[in-house]
């Protein structure tokens, strides 16, 4: 006889782990499915944001690799330092992610890690899937297993839509380079058309990295990369632990995130910030957010689902439909965007509060319309008169 759970959760990052852990602190009989084994590595900037926090109560537990107060943000021959209104921590994701499915695991959840999901239909009233060699039922399904997952795929989800991408390599650099950005993230929105490059430190090397996020500009991001590093006298040097590139699913790829009995969250639910591409604080909350609804499913019927379509349309995206506002003037109009900072500490300090979750990006963007005329004006005089 198939084994037969509550809940699947398939995947075992952020999401998928942040979604086990609440079903099985209730009691659910849940499963975590993850195909690699766990510790196992993601390419990803590793940055914890103030949304991180507000978004799962275990993050605070976790130590971070370093912790960083500022931002240099870089384009044309300027350097706007922007101080951050809160630290952004750094975190190499095997060690994060393990922790979090450690989490899960102490609260009750069944971790069958290196076992990869190869089939899932309905029957019945439940959902039958295949892991591994094993048939396995369950009331609900979870798919936390990233943009190229094949959970939505097998549920009949439409294809995703809005991709950003990115490249990047952990560098083992001098102790002098390592130094400079302990306490320092850098971001150069010129380093690549519709994107930026980053310089982001952890305990014993940099991360350092390059994505393309807005309007799905065709680029070479390992040449763009290769260019990056070649023009910073700190990285000229470093030497390559390990480069991977990777899709990023912003925020609009997808229609809908539940169908049936299975919810999507995470990258595979597409809701990664279209401004920044960052996608921790998001699996943390979908994954959340997933586990809380199919609690109530569990108690009161499928119904109660829909409390989980509300809370991304009606708190995640009316959001980050902002935050596309703030990306497509940002890449389209990098320098005068960084000159504004520059002479402008107020509109400064709602950039930084913005991207480090301390503030909605709308209070952003009405500040962003307050200063138009000067945008407007500062543009015009960098064309000679012509808009």
């Amino acid at each position: 006889m198939a084994p037969t759970y509550d809940v699947v959760v398939v995947g075992g990052g952020p999401a998928g782990a942040s979604a086990a852990h609440v079903l099985a602190q209730d009691g659910a009989r849940v499963l975590l499915l993850e195909k690699a084994r766990i510790p196992r590595y993601k390419p990803c900037g590793g940055g914890i944001t103030a949304r991180a926090h507000t978004a799962s109560p275990l993050v605070a537990a976790f130590p971070m690799e370093t912790t960083a107060d500022t931002v240099l943000v870089h384009a044309r021959t300027m350097e706007v330092a922007c101080r951050l209104p809160v630290p952004i921590g750094m975190v190499m994701r095997d060690r994060f992610d393990a922790y979090l499915v450690e989490q899960a695991v102490h609260a009750g959840a069944e971790l069958r890690d290196g076992t990869a999901l190869s089939a899932l239909e309905q029957d019945g009233s439940s959902l039958r899937l295949r892991a591994g060699s094993e048939t396995i039922t369950a009331s609900y399904v979870v798919g936390a297993d990233g943009a190229a997952g094949i959970t939505a795929r097998f549920a009949g989800f439409d294809q995703m839509r809005t991709t950003g991408a990115a490249v990047e390599v952990e560098l083992a650099v001098s102790e002098q380079a390592l130094g400079r950005y302990k306490k320092k993230i850098l971001l150069d929105l010129l380093a690549i058309q519709g994107g930026y490059a980053w310089i982001f430190g952890k305990a014993e090397h940099l991360s350092v990295g390059l994505g393309v996020f807005h309007r799905n500009q065709k680029s070479d991001l390992r040449a763009a990369l290769s260019r990056f590093l070649a023009g910073h006298e700190d990285l000229r040097d470093g030497k390559t632990l390990l480069q991977r590139g990777h899709l990023i699913p912003l925020a609009g790829g997808r229609r809908t995130r539940r169908r049936g009995s299975v919810l999507l969250a995470g990258d595979a639910a597409a809701l990664a910030d279209p401004m920044t591409a960052e996608g921790i604080s998001y699996a943390l909350a979908t994954g959340r957010h997933a586990g809380m609804s199919i609690v109530d499913a569990l108690k009161r019927g499928p119904e109660a689902l829909a409390q989980y379509d509300r809370y991304i349309d009606g708190e995640l995206c009316k959001d980050l439909r902002y935050a596309k506002i703030v990306a497509a003037l940002s890449y389209r109009y990098p320098d005068v965007v960084v000159r504004l900072a520059a002479e402008n500490p107020r509109l400064r300090d709602k950039e930084t509060a913005a991207v480090s979750g301390t503030l909605e990006y709308r209070s952003l963007v009405l500040e962003m319309v307050r200063k138009a005329p000067t945008l407007l004006h500062a543009r015009l005089s960098r064309n000679g008169g012509s808009a």
